[in-house]
């Protein structure tokens, strides 16, 4: 399985968590999907993996991140068996459950 760790920033702030929404990445930092990408596809497909795992503090916050990562690695043909996005929930909507289902 891949697993795409998108950063710490999040939406609660539970006392027992210990992701910080206040820390450095709280601020949502973009980084380019494009060089992941590149590097990532062929990873995948030498070694046949085929189940994705997005997650991070809150990883909804990244939505943009994982819509294009998550795109790219359908056009490249990575066939696709499992994707698992670990969420509090609370951002949640039928559109992110479409596309991470195609």
């Amino acid at each position: 399985m891949l697993n795409v760790f998108l950063g710490y920033a999040c939406n609660f702030e539970c006392a027992y968590c210990l992701q910080d929404p206040k820390g450095v990445d709280a601020a949502r930092k973009r980084h380019p999907i494009a060089p992941f990408v590149e590097k990532v596809v062929p990873f995948l497909k030498d070694r046949g993996i085929t189940e994705v795992a997005y997650w991070g503090g809150e990883p909804l916050l990244y939505w943009e991140a994982i819509e294009a990562i998550h795109e790219a690695l359908i056009a490249a043909g990575v066939p696709l068996t499992f994707v698992k996005l670990v969420t509090n929930g609370s951002l949640l909507e039928d559109r992110h459950v479409e596309a991470l289902n195609r």
